[in-house]
């Protein structure tokens, strides 16, 4: 049995997805800033991707060499690739352009740009979904500044340098009558219309609010009202 092939291989543009990095350090302004982080975004999600398409070659070689083992090592690196990537990233991202965790023009005007960028990929649906994944683990992270908040706690280690983040949330259960006593299998077309209608309506009076100027929400509170949800949905 060939144990060589069945290694994880190494990410082939490691070296530019460091470069890319170097590229954001080195940008004095938000306009350099942005097309940098939209650069960099592409290079992680190109790292990301020629990994991914390695694993059918890999998983292959096991079954050929019949090793159930190195079969199940490999569904497990490639289940946990993508969160291991945008778990590492994010962080990072957020590091090199703190303004993209704060500021959803900066994060409007990367998303046009990273849109260009990828538009005549194959790949393309792949990649939006990457750099949303992104997105949203900034907005963990201010999830995180929120409960740093609430607990009293916002000057101390990592909750000093979230304390900043803001975090605004729209509830469909606010919007929908009966929502929460609906069935989380529920698909019929009319429901599906009257869901999408009314977050069409409820983003719209929010744009149209002051909301983006208050403070963030509690999030224990928030969790509190979504567990009876989470657990009709178990």
């Amino acid at each position: 049995m060939n144990q060589q092939q069945l290694k994880p291989a190494p990410t082939r543009s490691d070296s530019q997805v460091e470069r890319a990095y170097a590229r954001l350090a080195r940008c004095t302004d938000d306009g350099g800033r942005i097309t940098a982080a939209a650069g960099l975004i592409l290079a992680i999600f190109d790292d990301f991707y020629s990994l991914l398409c390695e694993y059918p070659y890999r998983a292959k070689c096991a079954f050929e060499t019949m090793d159930p083992h190195a079969s199940i090592r490999i569904s497990k690196e490639r289940l946990g690739l993508y969160s291991r990537y945008i778990e590492e990233h994010g962080p990072r991202l957020r590091a090199a352009f703190p303004a993209l965790a704060h500021d959803s023009g900066i994060w409007d005007a990367l998303d046009r740009l990273f849109v260009a960028m990828i538009v005549d990929r194959y790949e393309a649906d792949i990649a939006f979904s990457f750099a949303h994944s992104l997105q949203h683990e900034l907005d963990a992270l201010a999830a995180m500044a929120a409960l740093c908040d609430d607990a009293g706690v916002s000057e101390a280690g990592m909750c000093g340098k979230l304390r900043r983040l803001r975090l605004h949330r729209i509830a469909a259960e606010d919007s929908v009558a009966g929502l929460h006593d609906a069935s989380p299998l529920r698909t019929d077309l009319p429901f599906i219309h009257r869901l999408r209608t009314a977050g069409q309506e409820a983003a719209a009076d929010w744009l149209a609010s002051d909301t983006g100027q208050r403070e963030p929400p509690n999030l224990s509170a928030l969790a509190a009202a979504a567990a009876p949800r989470a657990q009709v949905a178990r």
